[in-house]
């Protein structure tokens, strides 16, 4: 019985091992077949034979440029730029002015005072940047002055239009009235918008604007502008 009962387990070992033997060999063909390089196209050998024999220079030809070409640049996201030929270029750098909408110390929420007694001050902004001033009189908040830009778009017209509004702030917030409204395509240095909102009167003149290197509307003609703004 225990002759029988080996044999038996010899048997089975055997087997065992015949099926392993066979998954192994199968794994091994398998990966043999994923590491044999593809056949070759006839066809194609000969279109490249055949490109390569007509491109053969001739003495006196210059070398062609063989190297790749240069990766195509995305679009600018201002579409159809209409410049305004009075703006300046980017190679000027934004001017000074008694208020910047990029200084730091606006960063984390201060906002400049413009005194409503006539005073003109300048002030500089970059669209599309949205900005606030407060219109003070006798020390008191009376007033906020926002700046915000539209970009327009749509065949020849394309167009930054700078808005700037009033609110009056006491007793209760109200509504937003229009002060001026400036079209990057239309606007000349010298050009004053006047109006009257929140029981005061305002006067905003364009004395310059251009381009630089961190517009987001390049060729707008707008990058940045800077204004003399007076209220009373």
């Amino acid at each position: 019985m225990e002759l029988v009962a080996k044999i038996k387990a010899l048997i089975l070992t055997a087997g065992i091992l015949c099926g392993m033997i066979a998954v192994l060999m199968s794994l091994q063909g398998c990966r043999k077949a994923e590491t044999l390089p593809p056949k070759a196209d006839s066809n194609k050998q000969a279109a490249v034979t055949e490109d390569v024999k007509t491109e053969t220079s001739k003495p006196g030809d210059k070398p062609s440029n063989t190297s790749a070409p240069e990766a195509t640049k995305q679009a600018p996201p201002w579409r159809n730029p209409s410049p305004n030929p009075e703006a300046q270029t980017t190679s000027n750098a934004p001017p000074s002015a008694d208020i910047d909408c990029r200084d730091a110390k606006y960063a984390g929420g201060e906002r400049p005072k413009i005194e409503a007694n006539g005073k003109p001050v300048t002030f500089l902004y970059y669209p599309p940047q949205m900005f606030t001033a407060i219109i003070t009189r006798s020390g008191q908040d009376k007033a906020s002055l926002t700046f915000g830009t539209f970009s327009v778009t749509g065949g020849e017209e394309d167009r930054l239009e700078l808005h700037i509004l009033a609110r009056a702030l006491k007793p209760d917030d109200g509504k937003f009235e229009k002060v001026a409204m400036i079209e990057s395509n239309k606007v000349k240095k010298g050009q004053s918008w006047t109006a009257s909102a929140v029981g005061m009167s305002f006067k905003v003149e364009a004395l310059e604007f251009g381009e630089w290197a961190d517009s987001p509307f390049p060729g707008s003609g707008m990058g940045w502008i800077k204004l003399r703004i007076s209220a009373r």
